[in-house]
């Protein structure tokens, strides 16, 4: 059953408190078995996509990429070019958030 990559997912850990944690482990879970059931392998960036929109107001966000997420909890203090040019960008192109700022201490 393995050797098929539908039956493939690798995935990342996260922390979250245990109210909001719950409902979205539960949502996550079953996205993960609607994608995996429809054939499609995939790892939890793109599951995720569907939660951060799901429970946007619910979830803090980190920004950089895998190795600045913790640096940048609070406010981002690294990887500011990786900010930039793939997220700021991005948002702004696509005008998903139309206020973003980033300080700079």
């Amino acid at each position: 059953m393995y050797e098929q990559y539908r039956w493939i997912m690798c995935c990342c850990f996260y922390t979250m408190g245990e109210e909001i944690g719950k409902k979205i482990i539960y949502r996550f879970n079953e996205i993960s078995i609607n994608t995996i059931m429809n054939g499609y392998g995939h790892g939890d960036e793109s599951i995720f996509l569907e939660i951060l929109d799901e429970f946007y107001d619910d979830i803090h966000r980190s920004y950089g990429d895998y190795y600045n997420i913790l640096n940048n909890f609070i406010r981002p203090t690294k990887g500011f070019d990786y900010i930039n040019r793939f997220i700021i960008k991005i948002i702004r192109i696509k005008d998903i958030i139309k206020n973003v700022t980033i300080v700079v201490e």
